[in-house]
């Protein structure tokens, strides 16, 4: 397996080689990225030829190692999450038709003004015959543009105990589904997002439980960071991997000794092995493996980012002069960093809370 792996971490950082030839390393436009899709797709790159979450890691890693903007393997992720992990568990009838429509599947739950958060959303979903109708509105929808499905956060009841809040798969072919690009982010251009319009569309299926208290917010929605945090870390530690060795000539010529380069070499292959960890956790997940050690083997990555942040700014301290534009690349991992510690402590406290 680990074999396998190696494989097609170096295959995605040569592919990466082929798209910075084709112009296409830094997808802005959604012609460009459906170009770039369609690459992704013929190698079964989309989810339909991988196995498992640590393959789709290893492609992750690959794509960062070899230099594709962020905003691949970013917008990736969610994809191979929803696709590979959500769709597996919750609804693996639907797994083959989403995988084998050469689109992404993307997470609908964020709402104007409200974000997903659980007592606010408006979006509606109303039991028609056998088939669910959506009507509402979700904006900054990671990879929205380029969906062929969306999983979509909608309000199905409400009682005294509290609300009934679905997870429904949408073709974004339905009639009834509109979805329009957003402004992208400064430095994130090529992570389109898009904001969706639904007017009684109809839902292919209902993902989890019903009722109030496991319903898809519970099992699905809330827990997505945590599945999220642990898959996205296969990039972040591929970005390192590129910006340091990019920085290392650089930082040889201004003199730093080769124990300081050292051990910033070591941070990243460390971050590497601890990526490559927390992809494979979410494979224990549903394999009677306890909470605390999934959660230890999902952000220990981070606490060796924090390692890595400190370190690079010992480096910037011996450097006699500014320092080069490779090492002050670095420091964007860390922007990363300090939203991922944010959302490590929502989700420990949450996981507090939930019953064993």
């Amino acid at each position: 397996m680990s074999r396998q792996l190696d494989n097609l971490r170096q295959q995605a950082l040569a592919f990466a080689g082929e798209l910075a030839d084709a112009s296409l390393a830094r997808p802005t436009t959604r012609e460009q990225w459906l170009e770039v899709l369609a690459r992704l797709n013929k190698r079964g790159w989309l989810g339909g030829g991988l196995k498992d979450l640590s393959e789709a890691g290893a492609v992750l890693e690959g794509l960062a190692r070899g230099g594709a903007d962020a905003g691949i393997p970013m917008t990736l992720t969610v994809h191979f999450i929803m696709a590979l992990w959500v769709l597996g568990n919750f609804c693996p009838e639907q797994s083959d038709q989403v995988l084998g429509s050469g689109g992404l599947c993307c997470m609908a739950a964020s709402e104007p003004k409200v974000g997903s958060h659980p007592r606010k959303i408006q979006t509606r979903a109303v039991l028609d015959g056998e088939r669910w109708k959506l009507t509402g509105t979700k904006v900054f929808t990671t990879g929205g543009p380029l969906a062929s499905h969306l999983l979509v956060l909608a309000v199905c009841g409400e009682s005294g105990e509290g609300r009934d809040l679905g997870l429904f798969l949408v073709p974004t072919s339905d009639p009834g589904v509109r979805v329009e690009e957003m402004p992208t982010h400064p430095g994130l251009e090529a992570a389109l997002h898009g904001a969706t319009t639904f007017e009684n569309a109809t839902a292919i299926a209902r993902l989890g439980g019903t009722g109030t208290a496991k319903n898809g917010w519970s099992q699905i929605v809330r827990p997505f960071r945590q599945w999220e945090d642990s898959l996205l870390q296969s990039w972040v530690a591929g970005l390192a991997w590129y910006q340091t060795r990019a920085a290392l000539p650089g930082l040889e010529k201004h003199g730093i000794s080769e124990l300081l380069r050292g051990r910033l070499i070591a941070c990243t292959e460390a971050l590497a092995t601890l990526a490559r960890d927390a992809a494979a956790s979410l494979l224990d997940e549903q394999a009677g493996v306890s909470r605390e050690s999934l959660i230890a083997r999902r952000y220990s990555f981070f606490e060796m980012l924090r390692a890595m942040e400190a370190l690079v700014s010992e480096v910037r301290g011996a450097l006699p002069d500014a320092p080069p534009s490779e090492l002050a690349a670095l420091q964007g991992l860390f922007n990363q960093l300090r939203f991922a510690a944010r959302s490590r402590e929502t989700l420990l406290a949450q996981a507090a809370r939930l019953p064993g």
